[in-house]
Formats: structure tokens, C-alpha cells, sequence
């Protein structure tokens, strides 16, 4: 599908094809591109409490300045939780990857809520296995604690023309060969 057109804003940035951050986000949300995607990174402290899947006031206002960018781009979104590598032992969450998950799809039902179509949106949880700093270090924690939207420009990764995902499978005869 065509890109859709970058809207102009006052005191707005620009972060990727079709897409301008308001000047107010800017210090909330890192943005990065890569090749056909833009990455949307918001740590956990702006979002949620520790340990908690809760949206905080802070995280909500983000979400409500981001999700008019969204309700008027066709791109695909993968909403990522991250956690650190510090475990949490919690009766709601046993472990990062439940803690990661919930954070996911808090946001995503949030966005949805706010009017950004589900079909477009999948909220996935990797814990603490793709991290962006060094647990060792407070500051390298803080970094591993967040959620990422990243918007596919040119639809989702092995999706069909209506969103669904198309599963790409293996013979099992090379996988045991």
C-alpha cells in the first residue's frame, strides 16, 4: 500500500516515512528506522509502575499523543514488551515472559480502544531476551525495561493482504534430514 502522507505539525519531528512525533513526545518516545520499519521506544518508567502491566497516567497521555499518528498510517504494528533480567516472582506474573506479555497487550488494547484498528496490531512478549543493555548496571536494566511499537511500512512480516498472519511452515522431512 501507498504511504500515507506525513502530517505537517507545529513543533513536530519527524520519525520515519509518513510519520512526525509531536515536539512534547519527543523526550518520551526514542524513535529508530530501519529498512521498511520505525521503531517507537518507550521505557517502562513512563508507562507502567514496577512490576505491574497497569498503564500510569504519564503512559496514557504518550499513547493518546501517538495514537492519532497511528489511526492515519496503514503500517502493520508489533507491540514488544521488555523486561530486564531481574526476575519477578509475582502470583500475577511467575516470571518476565507473563510481565512482558501483559505489558504488550495492555498497550495494544489501549491503542485499540483509542480507535486504532485491530487487525493491524499483534502485542507480543520476548522477557528479558533481547536486550538493549547490560543487566549488570542499573542504567542497562532501565534500558532492557520497555515497549516497543514497531510499525512494518510495508505490512506485517509473512501477513496476507487483510492483516492475517500467514504461517510459514517447514516439511519436517528437511528438518529431520
Amino acid at each position: 500500500p501507498p504511504a500515507a502522507p506525513v502530517r505537517k505539525t507545529a513543533g513536530a519531528a519527524p520519525a520515519g516515512p509518513g510519520f512526525v512525533i509531536p515536539a512534547d513526545l519527543k523526550p518520551l518516545v526514542a524513535v529508530h528506522t530501519g529498512a521498511g520499519s520505525v521503531s517507537l521506544t518507550m521505557t517502562d518508567d513512563v508507562l507502567f509502575a514496577a512490576g505491574s502491566a497497569e498503564l500510569q497516567p504519564a503512559g496514557r497521555r504518550v499513547l493518546d499523543g501517538l495514537a492519532p499518528l497511528l489511526n492515519d498510517h496503514p503500517a502493520q504494528i508489533a507491540v514488544e514488551g521488555h523486561t530486564d533480567a531481574t526476575p519477578i516472582h509475582s502470583p500475577r506474573y511467575p516470571s518476565n515472559w507473563e510481565l512482558s506479555a501483559a505489558r504488550a497487550t495492555t498497550v495494544t488494547r489501549y491503542l485499540i480502544a483509542a480507535g486504532v484498528p485491530a487487525a493491524r496490531r499483534r502485542a507480543i512478549g520476548f522477557g528479558d531476551t533481547r536486550k538493549e543493555g547490560d543487566n549488570a548496571t542499573a542504567a542497562g536494566r532501565a534500558l532492557n525495561r520497555r515497549v516497543t511499537l514497531v510499525l512494518h511500512l510495508n505490512g506485517a512480516p509473512s501477513a496476507t493482504p487483510d492483516g492475517s498472519a500467514t504461517p510459514t511452515r517447514t516439511p519436517v522431512a528437511r528438518v529431520c534430514a
